[in-house]
């Protein structure tokens, strides 16, 4: 892995784990044994580093439609739910989330393309719903964007939860809401 590309998973990692207020240009260092110097010349500001992290993510989130394309809603869905009980197995919470909560302290610049990622997030999810209707796979949902909303927020909150309460009952509240769907 090229050192650029290292710094951005070690980040992302750091980031999911500490949030984005919590990790520095120190600890990225310390993890993969460069100089913080390196690091800066790959990624300035951290809110540069930030921004790569999003963009990283959005590309990831860009490809699941391809990867995803011999899947029902529900499949599709049920995936987006093993991603948050993957976080909450890993005592990580999603990069929405962690950004949402340090949203008051971030440079406009990364606030602007955490939204931007949100809305990736958020289109990811309504095509899901409304293929999932459209299929009959899903109960008539009268606003797919609220109810993308809803699930969402849930699980993020979820993911963060699941930091303190018993991960069974979490993971359970996971399962009840994909399946409710249904």
């Amino acid at each position: 892995m090229k050192t650029k590309d290292l710094i951005i998973a070690v980040s992302s990692e750091l980031l999911t784990e500490k949030g984005y207020n919590a990790f520095s240009y120190a600890d990225i260092s310390d993890r993969i044994k460069i100089k913080k110097a390196s690091i800066h010349y790959y990624f300035p500001t951290k809110t540069d580093l930030g921004i790569a992290i999003i963009e990283n993510h959005k590309t990831k989130i860009e490809s699941l439609h391809s990867k995803q394309a011999d899947l029902t809603a529900f499949e599709r869905l049920h995936q987006l739910g093993q991603y948050y009980i993957h976080l909450i197995n890993e005592n990580k919470i999603c990069l929405m989330g962690t950004l949402a909560s340090d949203g008051n302290t971030i440079e406009p610049a990364l606030k602007e393309k955490s939204m931007e990622f949100c809305q990736t997030i958020l289109q990811h999810t309504i095509e899901i719903l409304n293929t999932g209707i459209d299929d009959h796979q899903f109960k008539f949902i009268e606003n797919t964007e609220n109810k993308a909303i809803e699930i969402l927020s849930s699980l993020m909150g979820l993911a963060q939860i699941g930091r303190i309460y018993p991960k069974e009952k979490v993971i359970e509240v996971i399962q009840g809401i994909v399946n409710q769907l249904k």
